[in-house]
């Protein structure tokens, strides 16, 4: 049995018009030009976003699709708030409690490299130069992080803006 995900988050506008339907709340807020954590919080609490849009959504039919689990207790702990991008389940072999561990941390690491590199962080600038132009982390002044975020931040704009 072949199980099809469902469109979940709804688009309305402030008269309740059907405007149109997507597969998550990033699609959604791409759409919209807003953060996936601006329409979650827009869903909770009921609010408009922009003074335009209403957003509705009746909640992911199957948590477990990625995982290829649809019932029983792993689907329940698929289920929970904060599980949807972490390794939380518990295997009864010691070997496979490891590996999900392992991979637990990777997906958490995956995760601050991207908020590093969004932020745009001192760290993430001087390992930029490091691997880029081979300066340690010890040669790397001030000034030289001032530039390079400067550059990244120009180019940036430039692939923002399609040039």
């Amino acid at each position: 049995m072949i199980m099809e995900k469902s469109k979940h988050v709804k688009i309305y506008d402030l008269q309740g018009n059907f405007i149109t339907e997507f597969y998550t709340f990033k699609e959604a807020g791409q759409f919209m030009g807003v953060d996936k954590s601006t329409v979650l919080y827009a869903v909770k609490r009921k609010n408009p976003i922009k003074k335009t849009y209403i957003v509705k959504s009746e909640g992911q039919k199957f948590r477990g699709f990625k995982h290829k689990v649809t019932t029983g207790t792993d689907y329940q702990l698929l289920v929970r708030k904060y599980n949807k991008k972490r390794c939380l389940i518990k295997y009864k072999d010691p070997e496979h409690e490891a590996l999900s561990i392992i991979r637990s941390r990777e997906i958490s690491d995956i995760m601050h490299n991207k908020k590093r590199c969004r932020e745009l962080t001192d760290n993430y600038i001087i390992c930029a130069i490091d691997k880029h132009l081979g300066i340690k982390r010890k040669d790397v002044t001030q000034q030289m992080i001032n530039a390079k975020r400067k550059q990244l931040e120009v180019l940036r704009s430039f692939k923002n803006d399609c040039i």
